[in-house]
Order: C-alpha cells, then sequence, then structure tokens
C-alpha cells in the first residue's frame, strides 16, 4: 500500500498499481451499400462496413471539446482528423505515417459489448478523441428497434442501457454517441423503420440522461447518400430532432467502378453535398465525417491522391464551416471481404497525400493530450500557417475548463512540499532547498494525538499542514468504514469524532484533512459506498461541531482515476458537497517490482487525475505523494523525470493543480525499496530542489 505515516509509526514506501485485461473485437472493412443512380451526387457508403458488419453504436470520444461551427478549417479552428482505432499498433501504425498523434479515433461495438477496452483508455489517457460505434445487435442477431423504444425499466434491454450509460459516466471523459450508425442502409432493414429508429434513439438518450450521464453528446450518422435518394429511406425520415442530437454525421465514399461497371468518378465535394445541405437547415449542428475514403482509379495513378489533395483544401472554404470530425477509413482491407481498396496506403502517392493533410494546420484539431504534437507543413493556399496549439472550447456540456488563465510563475501558483514527520527531517529538505517547504505532509492513526508538537512548531514557522487519519488504531485494529457511517451520538467513534473536531479546532490555523487517503488500496476496511458514506459521516460531524478551519481532500491511488471497474474513482467519491480538493498519489514505478514496467512520466501518470478534474471544475487537484525510481541504466534519468515534472504544472490544462507534496521521505525499513526520494543521486536532488526553487511553486496557502 502506498504511505501511511505518523510521528510514531513506522513509515512505509510507496505500493504499486495493478492492470486491467482486455479484449479487442474484430472490426471489419467497409462493404457497399445499395447501387446509386448515375444522376445522383455521392454513392452511399459500404454496406458491410467494419462500422456496419462490426456492427456497433457509435459512441464518439473526444479528447477536448469541439467548438461551435463558426468558422471553416483554420488553424484557430482547426478540424478533428483521423482514422480506426481497433489497436494501439493499428494506430501506431498510422502515426506512424502521420509523424504525429491521429487525434480522432474510430471504434466499434455491438450492444452487449463492453463499451470501454484497456485499448481505449489507453486512447483516452495518451491525448485521442474516440469516435466509438454501438449497433443494436447481440451475438449476430438484430436487436428491434421497436423492442429498445419500448423497453421497460426492470427489463434486459433497460438494464442494457443503464448499464452503458455507467460505462460512459465512469470513462471520465467527453464521449459521443452514436446509436446504430447508417441506420437507412439495407443491412438495417431487419431491425424496423425510420420511425422505430427514432422512438429508440430517443430513448437511449433519455435513459442515458436521466442515469446521470453528461458526459456524452449524440452523433447522428448515416450514409452520404442517404441525404439525397428520393424513397422512404431518405434519412430526413430517420432524424430524431434537434433536441436529442448534437452533431450530424456522414459516412462518404467514391467508388468510382469498384463493384460496378458504369461508376462515375465522384469529388468529395459532390458526395456530401446533401448533407451540407442538410446542416444548413440544421445550422446549430456540426457536421463530420466517420468514416469517407476513395478508391484507386487503374487507369491514372495519382488521382486518388488528387482526390486527397481537393479534400484538404474543401473544407477550408466559408461553406463548410460546420464540419468539425473528418475520420478517414484507414483501416485496413481485411482477408475475406475485399472493399476496393478505401484505406490510405493503397499507394504511395495517396498515403502521402493523406499525411500531407493530416499534418495541415487546419486538421489538427483535439490535439490535447501528451502525445507528441507535430511540425506544421505549410497549406497550398496563402491562408496563414502558424504552428498551432490547439485548445477546443468545450461544447455547453458539464465538463467545463476549470478556472480562468493560469497566473504566471511569479505568483506562487502551487505550495510545494514534502512529508514532516519531525524537525529534524524537514529541516534536512529546507537545507536542500534553501528556503521553507511550505508543504507538510503528516500521518496519524484514528486514535492518535492529531497535532504534536512539531506540528505547532511548522504551524508557527509558515507551514501548511496536510494531515492524513487513517481508520485504524494505535494497536493495529481496523475500524470498519460501514462503523463509521453508522455512529450515532453517545457511541465511541462518534465520541471519537468529537475528539478530532475539537483539536482541528484548537489547532488554530487552516489545515488539509485526509480521510484515510489511498481507500483503493484498503479493501479490508469496506467497500467504496461505505468509505464515501463514512467520509460523509466525518465531515458532517466536524462541520457540526464547528469546524471552520478545515478543508478536505479526497486523496486516491493515481490509477484509481484510470479504473473503469467497481473502485474506480467514481466509486469512492463521497459528492461535490463533501470535497474542496482532489489529490492523487503518483508513482514511477518504472521495473521496480515490475519486471516488464515500462517509465512513464508524470504526465501520463495523471492523465486519469485530470480528466476526472475537468468534471469537477470548482475543485482543486493536489498530489499528496509523487516521485520516480532511477534507472540503474540511464544516470540522470530521474532527474530529468523531476525537470519534466516542474514545466508540466505550468501548462494551461494543469491550471487546477493547487499542492504538491513530494515523496520526500526517507525508505526507513527497507532503504533499498525503489528509492523514491529526492536524494537518490545528486542529479535528481538537485533537480527537486530546482522545481522548489521556481517562483512557479512559491505558494505558502491556498486563496
Amino acid at each position: 500500500m502506498f504511505p501511511v505515516r505518523s510521528h510514531r509509526i513506522r513509515r512505509e514506501p510507496p505500493g504499486r498499481h495493478s492492470t486491467q485485461r482486455s479484449r479487442e473485437p474484430r472490426r471489419e472493412p467497409p462493404g457497399r451499400h445499395r447501387a446509386q443512380r448515375p444522376q445522383r451526387p455521392a454513392r452511399p457508403a459500404p454496406a458491410t462496413s467494419a462500422v456496419l458488419a462490426a456492427g456497433a453504436l457509435a459512441i464518439t470520444v473526444v479528447a477536448g471539446a469541439l467548438s461551435a461551427p463558426t468558422n471553416a478549417a483554420t488553424p484557430e479552428a482547426p478540424i478533428i482528423f483521423g482514422g480506426v482505432g481497433a489497436s494501439q499498433a493499428e494506430v501506431q501504425s498510422h502515426e506512424a505515417v502521420l509523424g504525429h498523434t491521429m487525434a480522432g479515433l474510430r471504434v466499434y461495438r455491438k450492444w452487449d459489448s463492453q463499451l470501454f477496452s484497456r485499448n481505449d483508455l489507453h486512447f483516452r489517457d495518451t491525448g485521442h478523441t474516440l469516435f466509438l460505434s454501438i449497433r443494436s445487435e447481440r451475438n449476430g442477431s438484430p436487436i428491434k428497434w421497436a423492442d429498445i423504444a419500448a423497453a421497460e425499466p426492470g427489463s434486459k434491454l433497460h438494464d442494457d442501457m443503464l448499464r452503458q450509460a455507467h460505462e460512459i459516466k465512469n470513462f471520465g471523459d467527453k464521449v459521443y454517441i452514436v446509436f446504430n450508425h447508417e441506420p437507412e442502409a439495407h443491412q438495417a432493414r431487419n431491425m424496423g423503420t425510420g420511425a422505430d429508429f427514432i422512438a429508440a434513439w430517443r430513448k437511449l438518450i433519455t435513459t442515458y440522461r436521466a442515469a446521470g450521464v453528461t458526459n456524452a453528446e449524440y452523433v447522428w450518422t448515416v450514409t452520404a447518400y442517404g441525404f439525397v435518394r428520393k424513397d422512404g429511406y431518405n434519412v430526413r425520415n430517420y432524424y430524431p430532432g434537434d433536441a436529442y442530437v448534437d452533431h450530424i454525421a456522414a459516412d462518404a465514399y467514391n467508388w468510382y467502378k469498384c463493384r460496378r461497371s458504369n461508376g462515375r468518378w465522384a469529388p468529395l465535394r459532390n458526395i456530401i453535398e446533401g448533407q451540407r445541405q442538410f446542416g444548413l437547415q440544421h445550422p446549430d449542428k456540426g457536421l463530420m465525417l466517420l468514416e469517407w475514403s476513395s478508391t484507386e482509379d487503374p487507369a491514372q495513378p495519382g488521382r486518388k491522391a488528387q482526390w486527397f489533395a481537393e479534400a484538404q483544401e474543401l473544407f477550408k472554404e466559408p461553406e463548410y464551416r460546420q464540419y468539425r470530425a473528418l475520420l478517414q477509413w484507414s483501416g485496413r482491407n481485411l482477408p475475406g471481404s475485399p472493399s476496393c481498396g478505401m484505406d490510405y496506403a493503397t499507394s504511395r502517392s495517396a498515403q502521402a497525400a493523406w499525411a500531407e493533410m493530416g499534418n495541415d494546420p487546419a486538421y489538427l484539431g483535439g490535439l490535447t493530450g501528451p502525445g507528441p504534437k507535430p511540425t506544421p507543413t505549410p497549406t497550398r493556399t496563402p491562408t496563414p500557417t502558424p504552428t498551432p496549439t490547439p485548445t477546443p472550447t468545450p461544447t455547453p456540456t458539464p465538463t467545463p475548463t476549470p478556472t480562468p488563465t493560469p497566473p504566471t510563475p511569479s505568483q506562487g501558483r502551487i505550495i510545494f512540499g514534502g512529508v514532516g514527520a519531525s524537525k529534524a527531517e524537514v529541516q534536512s529538505h529546507e537545507s536542500v532547498l534553501g528556503r521553507t517547504m511550505a508543504g507538510l505532509r503528516v500521518y496519524r492513526k484514528w486514535d492518535s494525538q492529531l497535532f504534536s508538537s512539531n506540528d505547532v512548531y511548522f504551524r508557527d514557522t509558515g507551514h501548511t499542514l496536510f494531515l492524513s487519519i487513517r481508520s485504524e488504531r494505535a494497536d493495529g485494529s481496523t475500524i470498519q468504514w460501514a462503523d463509521i457511517a453508522a455512529a450515532e451520538p453517545g457511541s465511541k467513534l462518534y465520541a471519537d469524532m468529537l475528539r478530532q473536531a475539537q483539536q482541528i479546532k484548537d489547532f488554530g490555523a487552516k489545515v488539509y484533512i485526509v480521510f484515510h487517503h489511498e481507500p483503493g488500496a484498503s479493501p479490508q476496511f469496506g467497500t467504496p459506498a461505505e468509505y464515501a458514506a463514512a467520509w460523509r459521516k466525518v465531515v458532517d460531524v466536524y462541520r457540526g461541531a464547528g469546524v471552520t478551519n478545515a478543508e478536505y481532500v479526497l486523496t486516491l491511488r493515481a490509477f484509481g482515476f484510470k479504473r473503469q471497474d467497481e473502485r474506480s474513482a467514481t466509486a469512492y467519491y463521497p459528492g461535490d458537497a463533501y470535497v474542496d480538493h482532489i489529490a492523487a498519489a503518483g508513482y514511477n514505478w518504472y521495473t521496480c517490482r515490475q519486471p516488464d514496467g515500462r517509465w512513464a512520466p508524470l504526465r501520463d501518470i495523471i492523465e486519469g487525475q485530470r480528466r476526472f478534474g475537468l468534471l469537477h471544475p470548482d475543485k482543486g487537484l493536489m498530489l499528496l505523494g509523487w516521485s520516480s525510481v532511477e534507472d540503474p541504466a540511464q544516470p540522470g534519468r530521474k532527474a530529468r523525470w523531476f525537470t519534466q515534472a516542474q514545466e508540466l504544472f505550468k501548462q494551461p490544462e494543469y491550471r487546477q493543480y493547487r499542492a504538491v507534496l513530494q515523496w520526500s521521505g526517507r525508505n526507513l525499513a527497507e532503504p533499498a525499496v525503489c528509492g523514491f526520494d529526492y536524494a537518490t543521486s545528486r542529479s535528481a536532488q538537485q533537480a527537486w530542489a530546482q522545481m522548489g526553487n521556481d517562483p512557479y511553486y512559491s505558494a505558502t496557502r491556498l486563496e
């Protein structure tokens, strides 16, 4: 487990995290739709596409919200560019071609699938924007839209929707949902009518919203051909209404002569004209292409490359200002299902043109995560092409950007500190820093005196205390969280809380209280729900007893913010009314106790916490325990890790962070255990001291 300390108890080194495993479903290439008449401007998207055959409902997860459609694609208002993201290997192959992160990823699920795999969590945490399709099909059999629309609470279908809603909420990032994409296409005819689809779509969104999903937007996705067809399968007969749709997407392909003898070469402009015209009737909706591509022309090598080049310029025209995302069909053509060569790698020239478009500053939207950013190539138009720093404005949903522009370093934004078990220990830290170490982490057990004479000294010499109280007695016996939650006036546990409250009031200075830090490492104390109930009881008793000088800091393992199971951060969260700050304990374990471990920058370690914080924008974020081991093969690597951390929190997306208290305690009982204190090497100690002397980390209190 992570450190549990008191000035009297034995200190322990930080613990390690666990890992998650998941299997990724097989993805299939695009098929074809019903033949298109020659006079029609566009050929419909494939009928058995991965989208279709894999049969999935589309959920789009965006790593940065989509701004309202006001301008054509420019470096200042870029479009999200991407492709298929079925596996890490596939995405890495695309990114090797682009030379940078491919922000938009399309993934596919069926109705009864787990919505987010291990790969999806990796994509979320590495700055990608997921577009996840979910199809109303299970075990190869269609689920009738009319049955979904009629599902009542307690039914299997209603339970399925509640499960999906729970998974979306726990994902912890913005998600864009497309229910049963291409509903008007031939392969969906056995699921119901347009009216059935509309009713099912509305039921799904209504159920999600009622279940508390606030991090989703809904992307209605149909074939490009569906906008111009003249029969009952025109997509207007499938539109659920503006109140249930946030974005309007199409799957658009230039089929040329593939699978037909009389096809015509169709520029993308012609293919999507019906969608563009439909979008003008719904001007507050964003437009997207969630699949689009062209086949090659064997008679004219390079024609597909030119098709991509024309598409690159198309969305810069003012008439296309509503377009916000373009996800090209970049999945490989798998054996047994030929699909006319719709991926970008069918020729060297096509691949080069696709990569050029993906590096155009007008298509660098959504690049907000830790992945490498490209050095943009100039566009072919006279439009200015500065290197973009895209920070998309969130759409109007409950995941706003936290606080205004961050202060400059000279304002002392963050409290910097470490462990403060004794005067001697704190003085040794401060001799390295050459100044007062403002933030001190101290540890107590349930029946300990909360403040020692050392703590009073620290209070009187300008230090700020972060006090952890563990639900364990000095004799080592555990106190169940359920018992704390159920404690009534007159009981021993209730009397303990009143005693603690009196000590906090008597301390007479602001103190940050952590009730049982890292509860995910302590399952023997109870369930997440019992922990949340115990937290609320402690805070209620303190407040009822007149404590006004405390703020409450929920402190979890950094890994807990990435979990998607019953022990996720959401499961332990007591609620905004009971939490003032959200803290993590995050460590780069590398190969320490993990033979197959990877070197992890702090950015990656805390990304889950940062995203969780976006869902609670009025809360401060903290690190109350963080560090790295050394890399014996690369002396100085730990020092560079600290240097990178120093610059990390100055970036605008980390403006919620208010305190960073490094694991600066010595590993006493097991001095060789992983070496997480700063003094494991001269270079690491110097880098730690340099960070502590940066004016940005000079705050002495939180305003």
